[in-house]
């Protein structure tokens, strides 16, 4: 247990590092978004890692904009909102709702994460956590990271993956300015 503990916040604390380098370095958004999807899930070991900005118009549709990782497909097959629809419950409408992170620490199991089950069982994903990207002034959307294993994601790496998150909303706003 302490190894796990210790090897999360390692994973996490890599991500910081990396993601702080690659938003003080990168002028293009869409450069920015990517290899920051690149780096949670290449460096530190996630399934899949996806950026997705909101609509503000009456569908409230939250749009992958990013994404790196094991898809196959499950982008194009699902639909996320951020309304008071099932498909807007989940983690990440739950998350630019609230603007607090959600974990399904067991997608199996988590009655929220019933829309897109099917679909991420397809693919192996165990559990996920959905981290809103937001400034004082703006909501953006979210980051949403998936793990193969259940119960992946501890309050320690939690922490963590906020920092990144922060750093990240705080990276596409000076970009926009």
């Amino acid at each position: 247990m302490i190894k796990s503990s210790l090897y999360r916040a390692n994973r996490a604390s890599l991500t910081i590092l990396q993601c702080n380098k690659i938003i003080e370095t990168t002028t293009d958004e869409d450069v920015l978004l990517k290899r920051l999807c690149e780096v949670i899930v290449y460096s530190c070991g996630y399934q899949l890692c996806w950026i997705g900005f909101i609509d503000n118009d009456p569908s409230k549709r939250v749009k992958p904009i990013a994404s790196v990782g094991f898809d196959d497909g499950y982008l194009d097959n699902i639909l996320i909102t951020w309304d008071n629809t099932s498909c807007g419950n989940g983690p990440t409408g739950m998350a630019i709702k609230t603007k607090k992170p959600v974990v399904a620490q067991n997608i199996l199991e988590n009655k929220e994460f019933e829309p897109w089950r099917e679909e991420a069982l397809k693919r192996g994903y165990g559990s996920s956590i959905a981290i809103p990207l937001y400034t004082e002034t703006k909501m953006f959307g979210s980051i949403n990271i998936y793990a193969p294993e259940t119960n992946a994601f501890d309050q320690e790496e939690l922490k963590l993956l906020e920092t990144v998150a922060e750093n990240i909303s705080k990276g596409i706003a000076s970009l926009r300015c």
